[in-house]
């Protein structure tokens, strides 16, 4: 066979092009693409509602309580949810469904969640000096401006440095942090999350005809998964909130972006590897 002609065949390249893409849209169950569509269509309706009479709500301001105790913290937050998550894993029974997939496992999930962690780091806390993010607004042009403790041209300088001396960010593109923790976590714990979900339902649906099991589904519900739930309810709001408030349209664009990388590279072009 001539070799030269089998690898110019247009349908090959087409065909090898393609696998990543494709490999991709296989993992799109109907629920997950109810959950990427979810975030980018609020940021929307977040863009929507400014264009209305847009008073100040208690929301508007960043000293709000579930910014400040929830939000500012909101990986800590998102780690404790995965750890009941994790609990809930271990205290299902051998035969589960969950159970028996290997990429179920323990050490897989854990595995899974050192690598969100690591990629939150890297983006909002420290990458060989500034994170990703700061990394993207100096090298667009900005910098911290009126922190006067600071001996050098403070070019270089970390947002939580210049925001702790007095300064404040002035020019380039500033991605939004808060879009990208919400996202991140959320998408995290949502891909985590869903197949305890599947499997409750389809437990739930089949037992419906039973008179003596016949409960709503809330309390059926198991609290484990009530609680994950409830974090990610509070975690869409306050993404709402800061699509609503804070941050220009395209520095929240930027945040959306980078969440939406590390689920693509973890649970879709390298599932089979965590």
């Amino acid at each position: 066979m001539d070799t030269q002609s089998f690898s110019a065949n247009p349908v090959i390249e087409k065909a090898t092009n393609t696998s990543v893409v494709t490999r991709i849209l296989r993992q799109l169950h109907t629920s997950n693409r109810l959950i990427l569509m979810l975030y980018p269509l609020t940021l929307l309706l977040g863009q929507l509602y400014q264009f209305g009479p847009n008073e100040p709500t208690y929301f508007a301001s960043k000293r709000n309580i579930i910014n400040v105790l929830f939000v500012k913290r909101g990986w800590l937050w998102t780690a404790i949810a995965y750890f009941i998550l994790l609990a809930y894993r271990l205290s299902l029974p051998a035969s589960s469904l969950v159970a028996t997939k290997p990429r179920y496992r323990l050490s897989r999930m854990i595995a899974r969640f050192l690598v969100a962690t690591l990629y939150w780091v890297v983006f909002t806390q420290w990458f060989f000096g500034l994170p990703i993010m700061d990394r993207v607004f100096v090298f667009t042009g900005g910098k911290c401006n009126g922190g006067v403790q600071i001996q050098d041209s403070l070019v270089n300088v970390s947002s939580a440095t210049c925001r702790s001396v007095g300064g404040t960010w002035l020019g380039g593109h500033d991605p939004s942090g808060h879009t990208f923790l919400l996202i991140h976590s959320s998408l995290f714990l949502w891909y985590e999350l869903s197949p305890f979900l599947d499997e409750f339902l389809t437990i739930y649906r089949a037992g419906r005809n039973d008179s003596k099991s016949r409960k709503s589904i809330l309390v059926a519900l198991p609290t484990h998964l009530k609680l994950i739930i409830a974090l990610l309810i509070l975690w869409w709001w306050m993404f709402l909130m800061t699509c609503i408030y804070f941050h220009s349209f395209f520095e929240k664009i930027s945040g959306l972006i980078w969440a939406y990388v590390e689920v693509v590279l973890v649970y879709m072009i390298f599932r089979h590897l965590l």
